[in-house]
């Protein structure tokens, strides 16, 4: 979670997290499945109106994929979020591989 103070993007939140299916628990987002997805958002302050919203997921069919948005950092320019992966995720237009059997890392810029 992020909060932009100032001027130039007063009152918007920025938020990523795990998308699981419904009456799963939080830590299926460490395990390495098909049906979950990553996400990030913009969100008006006040309100909480959706502004801007991305979903990013696994690419591969063998449940061998992981994709955690890890932190999240924004100022007036936009907002960061770094993501820890492991196997093939797709981070439109590209589809990414991470190197090996271990987790890579990745920062990705928006600027909604």
């Amino acid at each position: 979670l992020a909060v932009v103070p100032g001027p130039a993007c007063a009152g918007f939140v920025y938020v990523a997290g795990c998308r699981v299916d419904a009456g799963a628990t939080a830590s299926e987002c460490l395990t390495r499945e098909s049906n979950k997805s990553a996400f990030v958002a913009k969100l008006r302050l006040d309100t909480g109106e959706e502004i801007w919203s991305q979903s990013y997921s696994a690419s591969d069919t063998g449940n061998t994929s992981r994709l955690l948005p890890t932190a999240v950092a924004a100022d007036e320019a936009g907002f960061w979020v770094a993501f820890s992966y492991q196997g093939q995720v797709d981070f439109l237009p590209d589809t990414l591989t991470s190197n090996g059997a271990s987790a890579d890392g990745l920062v990705l810029r928006f600027a909604p």
